[in-house]
């Protein structure tokens, strides 16, 4: 009876030895498959809480075409990244976009107009001396791939002038170019036919962009569209469609990047104050 009680007391212990051994295999791979879990969520949350920004191939500009002048839009001028500024009156203002001027400005606006040239291309029939003045570019920031209006499309200049920015309406989405002057032929151009600039935002207001953001759409990629439209008849026709390198956003409160500015700090601005001798007052200019 002995050897039976110890063979079954035997078999008893290796039964419960093994669903010990079989129930912490188990709590192990719990706690292991937490562990991944929560080294995955810090991982995660030192890139941002939506993880990295996504990769980018070298800057390019987009062109789509039915005319008979070729635009180029100098991809250098742009950054992979910006940072938007909440202003008063519903302005959410880029900074220094596309690039700093001539110095980086830390308080109000930093930033440069953003030049299109357009010149006729090499295979077109011969256009009159006044080619350029039948012309018109406006722009407006957009989400990549993403269109307001199409290649072909004609619309009504009542409902051009109804989304273009001015300084009653300052948050209207497009932005119209101003005419520059006239410079060297581009590449594919006609060697003889001189080309024309235009320029986006030159007396340097600022540049808006109303997109309304959230924690899940910070990653997404954003470019300036620009439409060059030709006139006529109180309509316009939209002749090509360019678009700028993209690029994301972040907010200034939640500083997900380190920006460099492209060009030299400037010094401070200093208020002059000068005593005035007749009443002791002072005068800050």
């Amino acid at each position: 009876s002995s050897l039976k009680d110890f063979s079954y007391n035997h078999k008893f212990l290796c039964t419960k030895s093994n669903r010990q051994i079989k129930a912490n295999c188990c709590l192990y791979s719990l706690l292991l498959a937490d562990c991944k879990g929560i080294t995955k969520f810090k991982a995660s949350t030192k890139m941002g809480k939506l993880g990295p920004v996504p990769h980018r191939e070298p800057a390019q500009v987009k062109v789509e075409s039915m005319s008979e002048v070729v635009a180029y839009l100098d991809p250098n001028q742009f950054r992979s990244k910006y940072q938007r500024n909440n202003k008063r009156g519903g302005l959410k203002n880029l900074r220094c976009f596309p690039a700093c001027g001539d110095m980086h400005r830390t308080r109000g606006f930093c930033g440069r107009p953003v030049e299109l040239v357009l010149t006729p291309s090499s295979n077109a029939a011969d256009l009159p001396n006044d080619w350029s003045t039948g012309y018109h570019c406006f722009a407006e920031f957009v989400r990549c791939e993403s269109s307001r209006f199409n290649i072909g499309e004609k619309v009504s200049a009542t409902i051009i002038n109804s989304l273009e920015r001015t300084g009653e309406h300052p948050i209207r989405p497009l932005i119209r170019s101003d005419f520059s002057d006239e410079c060297e032929a581009v590449k594919g151009s006609v060697s003889k036919s001189k080309s024309i600039k235009f320029e986006f935002n030159r007396r340097r207001k600022g540049w808006h962009y109303g997109w309304t953001a959230n924690k899940h759409s910070c990653n997404t990629e954003h470019c300036l569209q620009i439409y060059v439209m030709s006139y006529s008849s109180d309509c316009y026709e939209i002749k090509q469609i360019v678009r700028s390198p993209p690029f994301v956003l972040f907010c200034r409160r939640r500083r997900r990047f380190q920006m460099e500015p492209s060009a030299p700090v400037a010094p401070p601005k200093k208020r002059l104050r000068e005593q005035d001798s007749t009443n002791g007052l002072c005068t800050g200019e």
